[in-house]
């Protein structure tokens, strides 16, 4: 009688999965599918606001200020929905954190994939 698994790993921005059945011989399938991958969005004229997440807002996983002589301000995203260089973009944190703001408002300067850095 032949027993069959499943399972799933995540190896960098794949997510593996599968089934593995057993009977005389071993045999595996592998299905492969890609999971969200991480965009770094540079802000222009950005801001931080207090408040709960709005309808239309945009996950924000990471977000890094640098208030150096050349400022940097970005935000990583797992979004499918970045809009263009030029366009205006809120993003609301992805979790709750007590760190005096929750939204990012600003405007696109550039969009980097992280896996093409």
């Amino acid at each position: 009688m032949a027993r069959s698994s499943t399972f799933a790993l995540t190896s960098g921005a794949h997510l593996l999965s599968g089934t593995i059945q057993q009977s005389s011989c071993a045999e595996v399938t592998l299905l492969a599918r890609r999971s969200p991958m991480a965009v770094r969005v540079f802000i222009q004229s950005g801001r931080v606001l207090p408040g709960p997440p709005q309808p239309g807002d945009l996950p924000a996983e990471r977000v890094f200020i640098n208030a150096a002589d050349v400022p940097e301000f970005w935000v990583e995203s797992d979004s499918e929905s970045i809009p263009a260089v030029g366009r205006v973009v809120t993003f609301a944190l992805s979790r709750p954190l007590d760190i005096g703001f929750e939204r990012i408002i600003g405007t696109v300067e550039r969009k980097v994939n992280k896996s093409s850095r």
